[in-house]
C-alpha cells in the first residue's frame, strides 16, 4: 500500500514537473516570437520595396543568427541580413529580450537539477544574456510569470503593428496595379443618361409584368405619365436594393483582391478556403426545395443567393469580353443595369405573390352611385 502510494505521489509530481518544463520552454518560445516580429517591422521599415516573404525570411535569419540558434538555409541577401543586424544591435529593447531568452533556457536547465548535471549549460546561457545586457540575474519563477505577462501585451501590440504594415503594403501594391481614375464631365453625363434611362424603363416594365399576371393589357389604360408616376415607387426600393447590392461585392471584390495580394507578398500557392459562400448557396438551395415541396412558394431569400452566384459566375467568363478593350467601365455599367432589373424583378415576383398567395385586401375601393351603386369595383 505505502509502495503504491509513493507510485502515485512520484507520478503526480512528474507530471507537474513536465508541465512546469513545457511552461518554461513556451514563454522562451513567446520571447523568441516577438523578437522575431520586431524584426520583421524592422526589415519592412528598412527594405519597403521587398515582397513581404523576403522581409520574413530576413527577420527568421536574423532571428536566428542573434539567438545563436542554427541557422535555416533561407535564400536571404547577406548584406541585407549585415543592414538589419547594425540596425537593432544597439536596441535596448531587442537586446533585453535576447537576454530575457538565455535567461529563459538558464532557468529552464537549472530547474530541478539537484545534481549539478547542466552547470555548463546554465553558465553559458547566463554568459550569452551578459553580452547582451550586462549585470542581469537569473530569473525565479516570480520574473517567469512577469515576463510571461509582458510578452504577451508586447505580442498583442506587434500583432497589430504588423497587421497595419502588411495592409499598407498591400494598398501601395495596389495603387501601382491600378491607374488613378480621371472622372470627367462626360462620365457624368453617361451617369445621368443611363439613371434616366432606368428611371423611364422600370416604371413600364414593372407595371407590364405586374399586371401581366392578371390578364391586364396596361396600354388600354395607362398613359405615358402614369408609367413614370409608378416608376417613382418602383425606383427608389429598386435602386436602393440595387445600391446595397452592389455595394457589398464591391467591398467583397476588394477584400478578395488584398487577399490575393496579400498571400502573393508571402508567395502562397494554396488558396483561401472560404466556407461561407458555399455554406450560403447549399442553405438556401434545402430551403427552397423544401419551400417548394412543402407550400409550392419560391421565396426571394432562398432564390437571390443562387441567382447572384450565376450571374457572377458566367458575368466575366462570356466571350464577349474578349472583344472588347476597357472592361472595366463597360462592365461596371453593365452590372448596375444587371442589378437594377434582378431587384426590378423581385420586386415585381414579390407583389404578385403578395396578391396571390397573402390574405390580400385591396388598398382601395371604389363605390358607384345612381344605378351601379351596388357595384364594387377592387382596384390592385
Amino acid at each position: 500500500m505505502k509502495s503504491k502510494l509513493q507510485s502515485i505521489f512520484l507520478s503526480i509530481q512528474f507530471k507537474i514537473f513536465t508541465y512546469y518544463i513545457r511552461w518554461i520552454l513556451k514563454v522562451r518560445t513567446e520571447v523568441r516570437s516577438v523578437i522575431f516580429r520586431r524584426l520583421y517591422l524592422d526589415a519592412c521599415e528598412l527594405f519597403p520595396n521587398n515582397e513581404l516573404v523576403i522581409n520574413s525570411d530576413l527577420a527568421s535569419s536574423v532571428t536566428q543568427e542573434l539567438l545563436e540558434l542554427e541557422i535555416f538555409n533561407l535564400d536571404v541577401d547577406e548584406e541585407s541580413v549585415k543592414s538589419l543586424i547594425a540596425s537593432v544591435d544597439t536596441d535596448g529593447w531587442v537586446n533585453q529580450n535576447i537576454a530575457n531568452y538565455h535567461r529563459l533556457t538558464a532557468f529552464y536547465y537549472s530547474y530541478g537539477n539537484s545534481g549539478n548535471l547542466h552547470t555548463e549549460q546554465v553558465e553559458g546561457a547566463m554568459l550569452k544574456a551578459q553580452k547582451r545586457l550586462l549585470n542581469c540575474d537569473e530569473l525565479d519563477e516570480d520574473g517567469i510569470k512577469k515576463l510571461y505577462k509582458d510578452v504577451k501585451q508586447e505580442k498583442k501590440l506587434l500583432r497589430k503593428r504588423i497587421g497595419s504594415s502588411n495592409k499598407q503594403r498591400v494598398e501601395q501594391e495596389k495603387r501601382e496595379l491600378i491607374s488613378p481614375i480621371t472622372i470627367t464631365a462626360t462620365h457624368f453625363s453617361v451617369a445621368l443618361t443611363l439613371v434616366s434611362t432606368l428611371f423611364v424603363i422600370s416604371g413600364f416594365l414593372y407595371t407590364k409584368s405586374f399586371f401581366y399576371w392578371f390578364d391586364v393589357n396596361v396600354g388600354d389604360f395607362y398613359t405615358v405619365q402614369d408609367y413614370l408616376s409608378s416608376s417613382i415607387d418602383v425606383v427608389s426600393s429598386t435602386a436602393f436594393s440595387a445600391f446595397i447590392g452592389l455595394l457589398s461585392i464591391a467591398i467583397g471584390l476588394s477584400k478578395a483582391w488584398s487577399d490575393e495580394l496579400h498571400d502573393g507578398q508571402f508567395d502562397v500557392t494554396e488558396r483561401r478556403k472560404n466556407y461561407m459562400w458555399p455554406f450560403i448557396l447549399i442553405t438556401s438551395a434545402l430551403g427552397l426545395a423544401v419551400s417548394v415541396y412543402t407550400t409550392g412558394m419560391w421565396p426571394n431569400i432562398f432564390i437571390f443567393p443562387l441567382i447572384l452566384s450565376l450571374s457572377m459566375y458566367l458575368y466575366f467568363r462570356l466571350p464577349i469580353w474578349n472583344y472588347i478593350e476597357n472592361r472595366a467601365p463597360v462592365g461596371i455599367a453593365c452590372l448596375v443595369v444587371l442589378f437594377f432589373f434582378m431587384h426590378l424583378g423581385f420586386k415585381v415576383k414579390e407583389n404578385v405573390e403578395g396578391v396571390i398567395y397573402d390574405n390580400y385586401e385591396p388598398r382601395y375601393s371604389i363605390a358607384l352611385e345612381s344605378k351601379f351603386q351596388n357595384i364594387q369595383i377592387s382596384l390592385i
